[in-house]
């Protein structure tokens, strides 16, 4: 009769082994297991909270952090938020490109630069914004300048 050698634990066996003792310690011991998955002195918060991020961190360690792409998109949203969004590019509008409106009966042009539109010796990021200043309220500007129909 051969004996059975017990099978090595695996990752996903490893890491609920971790998270089981994680439920088992008192705030005391979270934020010194804290330092030691973080590197980094622990958050303030109640051990609840520690305990979440905490398991996180080891699903993380095991099985791999977020997907670049999807880690470039937060980046850019967080950014976004944080007021540096980037410059929006002009796309499929060459440099150069006069835009022509009568509003309320005066001519109004617009001309595409490189890095956004000139109205009036002014630099603006968007048709958007050239419409506002003409209308004096927030206006689609590709809709106000013909460029798309508006949706149903």
């Amino acid at each position: 009769m051969t004996s059975a050698t017990p099978a090595a634990p695996t990752a996903a066996t490893r890491v609920l082994a971790q998270i089981a003792t994680l439920q088992r310690m008192d705030a005391k011991e979270l934020r010194k297991q804290w330092e030691v998955l973080m590197g980094t002195p622990p958050m303030p918060g109640s051990a609840a909270s520690l305990r979440q991020r905490l398991t996180h961190r080891i699903q993380e360690l095991a099985y791999g952090g977020v997907a670049p792409a999807v880690q470039a998109a937060l980046e850019k949203v967080a950014r976004r938020d944080a007021g540096e969004a980037e410059k929006p590019v002009v796309k499929a509008v060459t440099p150069g490109t006069r835009f022509i409106r009568e509003w309320r009966g005066q001519r109004h042009e617009v001309t595409a630069s490189a890095d956004g539109f000139e109205y009036l010796g002014k630099s603006y990021r968007s048709l958007t914004a050239v419409a506002k200043v003409i209308t004096g309220q927030h206006t689609n500007g590709k809709v106000f300048f013909g460029i798309s129909k508006r949706r149903a």
